[in-house]
């Protein structure tokens, strides 16, 4: 994944090609979705019954090393070209937008998890992916209406 994004920025600077961009597009989706689902997953794991302060502990740790790793995965995603074909369809601007509305609701996830565990930096680093990911869904809608 990585590799794709320093990849395009070379080939951005000599030249273009709609096959690339659109391979990163679709690994894009693909990378939001198994995101969406590790994250229900993981809250699947803080919702089990501890036994002991031993398992909750282990529990809070895992919620904690996952979140840090969404954070981490999820920013570089805004990185990798947002393909729109001049005339998109409507059916795929409503794929786009539902993938950005799904993004939006983790990354809002992520901020109270950060709020919650006082990693103020953190928060800010997330609400401006935050209004980026608003003012793309503005942008989607406006095309949609």
């Amino acid at each position: 994944f990585h590799q794709l994004i320093l990849a395009l920025e070379k080939e951005k600077a000599l030249n273009r090609t709609s096959e690339s961009f659109l391979r990163a597009s679709q690994i894009r989706k693909s990378l939001l979705d198994n995101f969406a689902l590790y994250d229900t997953l993981v809250k699947s794991i803080k919702a089990l019954p501890a036994r002991s302060p031993c398992m909750k502990r282990l529990q809070t740790n895992i919620c904690a090393a996952s979140n840090i790793y969404l954070q981490q995965n999820m920013l570089p995603l805004q990185m990798l070209p947002r393909i729109l074909k001049e005339k998109p369809e409507r059916k795929q601007l409503k794929q786009q937008l539902e993938t950005y509305l799904e993004q939006t609701r983790l990354v809002e996830g992520f901020i109270r998890d950060a709020e919650r565990e006082g990693k103020y930096d953190d928060v800010k680093t997330l609400k401006a992916s935050l209004d980026e990911l608003h003012g793309e869904i503005e942008n989607l809608r406006a095309k949609l209406d």
